[in-house]
């Protein structure tokens, strides 16, 4: 449930501000791919990767990469579907 209220939160943020202007979603790009290798890191670690398995169970990884593509790719279409002026 926290990656997809932070996959939320962060790409509706992305994509509002990458419409005033498109290099403003870059920071919000970047926060979301640091956090994305983070917590694959964190699962794929031979020690914690079981443990998160066992409790967060086996699909994990796919609401891990499905959340960030929404993330991102809100992100992204913000930054190539700029507003028009009024």
């Amino acid at each position: 449930m926290g990656f997809w209220a932070s996959a939320i939160v962060l790409g509706s943020l992305g994509f509002f501000l990458a419409q005033r202007r498109w290099w403003w979603g870059v920071p919000i790009l970047m926060l979301i791919a640091i956090g994305f290798v983070g917590t694959w890191g964190e699962w794929t670690d031979p020690f914690v990767g079981p443990a998160i398995a066992q409790e967060a169970g086996r699909f994990y990884p796919f609401h891990l990469i499905a959340s960030t593509i929404l993330a991102g790719g809100a992100i992204i279409l913000g930054m190539i579907r700029p507003r028009r002026a009024a």
